[in-house]
Formats: structure tokens, sequence, C-alpha cells
């Protein structure tokens, strides 16, 4: 089965791809993880305890990151069993840089067994995109915590002060989205103080 989809993040690359590396991020947005360890070369034993009706269950397995290439792609190769059956999978991840951010795509091809196979691949598709959702919008809520989204703030610069005085034009706008902040209201005072 192949699943496919994109996603896209208001922050730079690096910041992506670092959260996308951290176990413990990983651990906390992977929907059912209970625990994620590195057991060497790339590889990781996964323990994950699902509720969603179609794959409810608890499952074991190991994933490993290969074909490694910063800031560009990587892939994740797993496979795991439980009760309700096994999956083995593997995910190629690209991400490219955008002025707004970052595109993530990805593309999934798996291989069920038991029970899970049995039920279909329409409610497969339907429980993939679910859990998808699931844990972009968890990995979204933590990256928020860690990084600053692009085109929040940026830099105060102050430009050197001529012998004629200031001039607004040089002063620095607190926020790329037009200045609405603190140091915006500051900027806008000073232009009406200098009738500028």
């Amino acid at each position: 089965m192949l699943f496919q989809g994109e996603e896209p993040f208001g922050y730079s690359v690096q910041d992506v791809w670092t959260a996308l590396h951290d176990i413990k991020i990983l651990t906390k947005v992977i929907p059912g993880c209970k625990s994620m360890t590195p057991i060497g070369d790339n590889r990781y034993a996964v323990a994950l305890s699902l509720g969603v009706a179609a794959v409810r269950g608890e499952y074991e397995g190991t994933v490993r990151v290969i074909d490694d290439k910063p800031l560009a792609h990587y892939v994740i190769e797993g496979n795991g069993k439980g009760a309700p059956g096994f999956v083995k999978l593997r995910m190629d991840c690209w991400f490219e840089g955008q002025t707004a951010g970052t595109l993530m795509k990805w593309q999934c091809e798996a291989t069920v067994g038991g029970l899970i196979a049995s039920i279909g691949g329409k409610v497969l598709s339907g429980v993939t995109k679910f859990m998808a959702q699931q844990f972009f919008k968890a990995f979204k809520d933590e990256l928020r915590k860690v990084a600053r989204p692009i085109g929040e703030e940026s830099l105060v610069r102050l430009s050197p002060v001529s012998a004629g005085g200031p001039s607004m034009g040089d002063m620095p706008v607190a926020r790329a989205s037009g200045g609405t902040g603190f140091l915006g209201r500051i900027w806008g005072a000073l232009r009406r103080l200098f009738g500028k």
C-alpha cells in the first residue's frame, strides 16, 4: 500500500529537521508512542499502544534512519508486530526551503499482515490519514516551543545618526508583518514626533 502527502511548516528547514531528529520530541508526537530507545547504527526500538479501532492494540518493533542527506532527504524503515498483525514500511521524506518556511513531502510504502490486512485498503487509508494529522498537529505544537516562526520578528538594526539628525526611514521595523508590536508603536510615535 502506498500513502503520500505534504505538510507546510512556518519554520526554517534547519529547525524542522532538528526537531524531527529529536527522540524526546518524537516520543511525544508519534501517536501512541510509549517509548523510543536508541539501539545503535541509527536504529531505535519502539513500543506503541494504539487506540484507533481498526488497528487497536500493543505493538513493538524497530525503526532506522537511512540515506540521511542533511536538510534535504531521509528514509525511515520500520517493522512492528502485535496482536492485530504486523506492518513493514519504508517512508521517504523530502524537505524544501520556501519563503514562508519549509515544505515537507513524504511517501510511505507499507506491507501489512494478520488482522490488519483484513480490514481493507479504504479503512487503512482513513486510519493512516487520521494518524498523520495527529502526528503533524502534535509536532507543530512541540516545534512552537523550541523554534521561532519565520517572519515573526526581525533583529533590530540601528542605523548611524547623521549630522542632520535621525532619519525615520532608517529606523528598524520590529516585525516583518508591518511593525505592529511594541517597537513598531514606538517607531510610529517617533515618525509623528519628527513629522516624517
